[in-house]
Formats: structure tokens, C-alpha cells, sequence
């Protein structure tokens, strides 16, 4: 429902909408060699030099942490881009897996180095990657076209619900985002990934007030007494021409009572967007 035919060649191209993280890989043993070389020939005063010193090399001798930064110092600077453009580079879900290789644009380099910045705290931040996916066969991996690379972390979706609820307890926010974003494992290359993808990364209005109907805070009496999040359906429909979602969400109380709430994502083009923020639904059986 969501494929295309190319401008060009025998394949079929999918839209993509997934979050997941990017990590980079030497093809070769000659390209880390010229890395090792590249990392040997700058001075500690960051100076670069034409040819290697004579101490010998410790790049081999270093730890995993200690690797990642030098490879993101190296390859983040102009003159060693070159390097960047000639790897690999691998989009993962949140269990570390590949799941797909990717074909950036030199536009889009950029945005690539910066997502394999090693982190202080060591929790890599979520991209959401839009792109057209391109199936392989003999069990490679498919590769992506990328078109669009952008960084929302969880956190930026907890600043974003408390600058406009101040008031808001943020250890209970915080539990209802990390449940609500463990949905997202998924391979975002079918309408209902890429709608469900798209709402938990773009709507904020599922978090806020799914905050409001489990913890009664600013809701005027729409809160369930000791409610939990019971389950999430994601339904696809046809509206004229265009294909819609609905990611639908079931709260229900300890007391027995139930509230249904969804949103709408038109999934029709290569960028998915709202019809419906986050509103009541009224199942129909």
C-alpha cells in the first residue's frame, strides 16, 4: 500500500519512518588503517602532520569508549571527511540489531557524524530517519535512500510537556514516555510502523494526556481511578484517495472503567502527518 515504483532499475522502493540509532563501520581493513594513520600523524596540540611519528601506534591498544571518541573527533573534522563518505553506516533498533544500511547524502553527513558523538552518560540519542528502503536478497541487509535525519530524545519530548504543564510530576512523566517510546521497535516500512512511528516522536499530546487520565492532574475530572495503559491497536483505512491510520490507545481503570483515545496519520506520501492530534474514540463492535 505505501510502495513506489523507481525512476529506475527492477527493485520496488518503501516508504520509511522509523527511530533507532546509527553507528558506522570500516569496510576495509586498508580504510581503519588509514584512520590509525590519519589519528598517528596529529599532534597532541591537535596539529596535523604529514607523516607518521615514530612512536608507535595505540589506536589498536585503546577501550571501546575511548575509540568511538577518536573516530568522531577524526571524522567530524573537514579534512577527514573523506574517511566518513567511504564507511559504513548501519541504522540499529534499541536492541542493538541492524536492521538496515544507509546511503547518505553529503548534505547528510553531517547529521550522521554528529548521532555517532559518544554521550557522557552513554545512552545514545534516538534519529528518526526518513528515507525510501530497498529490499536485498541472500540475506543482506536492505538499504536505505535517506532523505531526512533528525534527533528527538526522550528528554527533549519531557522539556517540551513541562514547559507548557510546569506543574507536572516529571518521574511520573518520564515512566509513561519510556513505556510509550518501547513501542517504536519496530522496522517503520509498513503504513501502520510509520503511523505509529510518526505519533510517538511528533505528538506530544499522547504523553500529556496520557499523564492526565492515569494521574488526574489538569483534567477536570477525566482521569481513571488507578488506570493503566492496556493496549495500543493501529488500524488502517481508506479515506478517497488517501491512506489513513489510526493509532488507537486503551486506558482502563482498576475499577473497570475504559477510555478510548486515538490519533490519525495520513500516510499517503513519503512524509506522514496528523489529521487527529489526540482525541476520543468510541470503538464500534
Amino acid at each position: 500500500m505505501n510502495e513506489i515504483t523507481p525512476n529506475s532499475g527492477d527493485g520496488q522502493l518503501t516508504y520509511l519512518y522509523i527511530n533507532g540509532y546509527i553507528k558506522a563501520d570500516f569496510p576495509t581493513k586498508g580504510l581503519k588503517k588509514e584512520f590509525e594513520r590519519c589519528c598517528q600523524c596529529i599532534n597532541d596540540e591537535g596539529e596535523k602532520h604529514q607523516f607518521l611519528p615514530a612512536k608507535e601506534s595505540t589506536v589498536a591498544k585503546q577501550s571501546t569508549d575511548e575509540f568511538k571518541q577518536q573516530l568522531y573527533d577524526l571524522v567530524s573534522k573537514a579534512d577527514y571527511r573523506y574517511i566518513a563518505r567511504l564507511m559504513t553506516w548501519r541504522f540499529t533498533n534499541s536492541y542493538g540489531h541492524d536492521i538496515y544500511n544507509l546511503t547518505p547524502t553529503e548534505s547528510q553527513l553531517p547529521a550522521m557524524i554528529a548521532a555517532i558523538k559518544p554521550k557522557k552518560n552513554k545512552l545514545a540519542k534516538p534519529m528518526v530517519l526518513v528515507g525510501y528502503s530497498t529490499p536485498h536478497v541472500n540475506g543482506e541487509l536492505p538499504t536505505v535512500d535517506v532523505r531526512r535525519l533528525t534527533k528527538v530524545s526522550p528528554s527533549s519530548i519531557i522539556k517540551s510537556i513541562k514547559a507548557t504543564m510546569p506543574n507536572i510530576d516529571v518521574d511520573k512523566l518520564k515512566l509513561i514516555v519510556a513505556e510509550i517510546l518501547s513501542l517504536s521497535t519496530n522496522s517503520g516500512d509498513n503504513d501502520q510502523d510509520r503511523a505509529l512511528n510518526y505519533i510517538l516522536y511528533q505528538n506530544l499530546a499522547i504523553y500529556s494526556r496520557s499523564y492526565e487520565l492515569l494521574h488526574g492532574e489538569g483534567t477536570g475530572g477525566q482521569a481513571l481511578a488507578n488506570a493503566r495503559l492496556m493496549n495500543i491497536q493501529v488500524v488502517p483505512l481508506q479515506s478517497g484517495d488517501r491512506y489513513v491510520v489510526k493509532v488507537i490507545f486503551e486506558y482502563q481503570s482498576t475499577q473497570g472503567g475504559t477510555q478510548y483515545w486515538y490519533s490519525a496519520v495520513d500516510v499517503t506520501d513519503e512524509y506522514p502527518f496528523l489529521l487527529e492530534s489526540f482525541e476520543r474514540f468510541l470503538p464500534r463492535y
